[in-house]
């Protein structure tokens, strides 16, 4: 019985020990519901830890039409919805209107300026060392097919 006992604690305790390490190892990004984070730095850990490609948007949420064009049309679309799952989404906004933490919004123009951009809404795709594969700049309303096309040739 004593034996018995003894396995059931040790088995008890290791089943402890693995749970507890997959909780450690999974992501503590914050991302919101359609699983963008405004973390830069953490979501190219991440990218990193699962070798996956970054998108990072720079959107003037509030004020810039095309940034809202493109939020509708595309990013809540039922196939970047697909899409996005094979990607690590950074969102980084700009906004007039909206209160932001300065700090926030310090970081934010730092990382326009490292990126050299210059225009509205600029999606910049990373590989998973946080390199730059390529970049779009702008949104037309007949731009959908095109963003969408190019994402999948990403992942090819």
């Amino acid at each position: 019985m004593r034996i018995i006992t003894f396995l059931l604690i040790v088995s008890i305790g290791l089943g402890l020990t693995s749970c507890k390490g997959k909780e450690q190892s999974a992501s503590t990004l914050q991302k919101d519901e359609r699983g963008w984070t405004t973390d830069y730095d953490g979501g190219i850990k991440e990218a990193k830890a699962m070798n996956k490609q970054a998108l990072v948007l720079f959107t003037g949420s509030d004020w810039c039409r095309p940034c809202m064009m493109l939020e509708g049309k595309v990013f809540q679309s039922d196939e970047f919805l697909q899409l996005s799952k094979d990607f690590v989404l950074v969102k980084l906004d700009f906004p007039r209107r909206k209160p932001m933490d300065p700090e926030i919004k310090k970081r934010n123009r730092s990382l326009a300026n490292n990126f050299g951009v210059r225009g509205y809404p600029t999606v910049v795709a990373l590989n998973s060392e946080g390199k730059e594969i390529t970049r779009w700049v702008g949104f037309r309303p007949t731009d959908k097919e095109k963003y969408l096309s190019n994402l999948k040739a990403l992942l090819k």
